[in-house]
């Protein structure tokens, strides 16, 4: 069997490049990387720090990736350099991922200009345009971001992954860690790289959709196995909380995904997680409202208009010539109208002529005036919701996604095989076992890591629960979701008119105003009095066309020419 080693357009035999102790180690959502030893004395034939490095068996691709680590190692008898190439993983760890955000390309009130800028912080479960994107869609489309970015690769089979998750934050994240974060919600999900094809291909998917590899466990050097009943998940119920607010009030909803559906979450070994949602935001402005009808033919609304009319009974008063400019029915008397209420409102001047008889006078044609802020609008509060944002609708089933990756009994340990030669990697399959205990045979433990020695053709396996959730019990898969981060306000990402900033509050644009004017206008009766002593000047009294005014008369008092006024006609 032949194994060759390419480098910058060179291929040769692993013994010409000096190279011996090759092992290969490929894991689950971890770095694949491979480690060999290479003596010092081969000439020319080093390898320099980020150059990409091929390895072949039989001229098919075993190994690509990026030369990561040059140690050199000194001992009384040997001196080698031992290198470290590292997988597609590598890739994914080292780019942070991120997001298309709106902005605007302005500080002003208003900015027309809106630039695209891309920003660590990200929205899982969202696509550019704000519409929700399953699983699948977001592992393509973060893939295909790597892919963007010269990541050496292509996307293979995405499996298992049509369901919808909550909506997730998250902020200067590499790729790898936001590949974790949406498989957290399958945690019987592997990521394995097949580097035999034409490009080095990323596949991921569920225990499900897995190869079935059958060992003999004769063949097994080494074989430990733990079936993992504390694994076992009896019932998932997830309880998603939504905070509303309406103005000044605040209440929460909840909605329950259970599965199966009896599951209350009250079981033993049952997996309860409390998943915050964003609720419905509504912020309110309220007005409170009186006005009184505009009644211009009523002696009483006039006399409440105009206090020098109150003393007068209402049968001696005469209202004509009533002039208004607007058929606005009611006057503002409290509160304030704005544009928002959606009122009419203006400021009118009625006007009309009174005639009245009060025990000193009688008047006539005596001009009156009033500016009043009339309207249409009621007594009553008024309430405009200027701000709405909108609630995050719960995943639908996503409850039995996590319970049938959950409840299924798995079988936990590692396997070691001698072959004569290095086969094809065990990666992207669940392990079954002949010749052993009869669950074995149908146990479908998902392989989460391999480690091959070429030089001794030595091939180990560890099987069971994915590692990268840490420790392998209930509790830290009830902790996963504790580091999960609420979206807040998810629309600004595609549309930065739709921030959490609240629309413009628009002030009052009329308020209540009485101005009253009035002339004195014409006298037919007039009464000076005090007490008991009157003068009266009565019109009425004259005949028709009659005139009196102050005349001036000349008289002779005492041999002295005088001149007196006197009151007549």
């Amino acid at each position: 069997m032949a194994w060759q080693l390419s480098y910058k357009g060179t291929q040769k035999s692993l013994a010409d490049w000096g190279i011996h102790g090759v092992v290969r180690r490929t894991a689950n959502q971890g770095n694949d990387v491979v480690r060999f030893k290479q003596t010092l004395d081969a000439g020319e034939n080093f390898f320099e720090p980020d150059q990409m490095l091929e390895i072949y068996k039989d001229n098919k691709r075993w190994f690509q990736g990026r030369i990561t680590q040059v140690p050199c190692i000194y001992t009384a008898i040997l001196e080698e350099n031992v290198y470290e190439i590292s997988g597609i993983w590598w890739y994914l760890e080292h780019l942070v991922y991120q997001q298309t955000w709106q902005y605007a390309q302005s500080t002003g009130e208003e900015s027309s200009n809106v630039i695209l800028f891309e920003r660590g912080a990200c929205i899982l479960g969202q696509s550019d345009t704000g519409q929700y994107l399953n699983a699948k869609d977001c592992l393509t489309q973060i893939l295909t971001y790597a892919i963007n970015h010269s990541a050496p690769f292509q996307i293979g089979s995405i499996e298992g992954f049509d369901f919808f998750f909550p909506y997730e934050s998250i902020k200067d994240c590499s790729c790898a860690e936001t590949i974790q974060r949406i498989l957290r919600w399958t945690p019987d999900a592997i990521c394995w790289t097949d580097y035999a094809s034409t490009m080095p291909t990323f596949h991921v998917a569920r225990r499900q959709f897995l190869k079935v590899k059958t060992i003999d466990i004769h063949q097994a050097q080494q074989l430990k196995i733990v079936p993992r009943h504390d694994l076992k998940v009896n019932a998932v119920v997830l309880k998603y909380e939504h905070t509303h607010s309406e103005g000044q009030n605040t209440w929460k909803t909840n909605t329950v995904d259970a599965y199966p559906k009896h599951a209350t979450g009250e079981e033993f070994n049952a997996l309860v997680l409390t998943i915050e949602l964003e609720g419905t935001h509504t912020h309110l402005q309220e007005q409170r409202v009186k006005t009184e009808t505009i009644d211009t033919t009523s002696t009483a609304w006039w006399k409440e208009h105009c206090p020098f009319l109150q003393p007068i009974a209402n049968e001696h008063i005469q209202i004509t010539n009533i002039q208004r400019t607007s058929t606005l029915p009611h006057e503002l008397i409290e509160g304030t109208i704005a544009p928002w209420m959606y009122c009419k409102a203006q400021y009118e001047t009625i006007s009309a002529y009174v005639h009245y008889t009060s025990s000193s006078s009688t008047v006539k044609n005596r001009f009156i005036s009033l500016r009043l802020c009339v309207t249409d609008a009621v007594s009553k509060t008024y309430r405009h919701c200027n701000f709405v944002k909108g609630s995050t609708l719960p995943p639908n089933g996503l409850a039995k996604v996590l319970f049938e990756a959950v409840s299924t009994l798995q079988y936990e340990g590692q396997l070691k095989i001698q072959q004569a030669e290095i086969e094809e990697s065990y990666m992207g399959s669940v392990l079954n076992l002949q010749q052993g205990a009869r669950d074995w045979t149908h146990m479908a433990a998902v392989i989460q890591e391999e480690i091959a020695h070429v030089d001794t053709g030595t091939l180990e396996l560890k099987f069971g629960a994915p590692k990268h959730l840490g420790p392998n019990d209930l509790i830290q898969l009830m902790r996963a979701n504790r580091l999960r981060t609420t979206s807040n306000n998810p629309e600004m990402r595609f549309n930065i008119a739709l921030g959490s900033a609240q629309t413009v509050t628009y002030f009052p644009t009329h308020t209540p105003t009485m101005q009253s004017a009035s002339d004195q206008g014409q006298y037919t009766k007039f009464v000076v009095a005090d007490g008991t002593k009157q003068i009266e000047l009565d019109a009425s009294l004259l005949p028709e066309n009659v005139k009196m005014q102050l005349r001036a008369y000349d008289v002779v008092e005492s041999g002295v020419l005088k001149k007196v006024w006197i009151f007549s006609s």
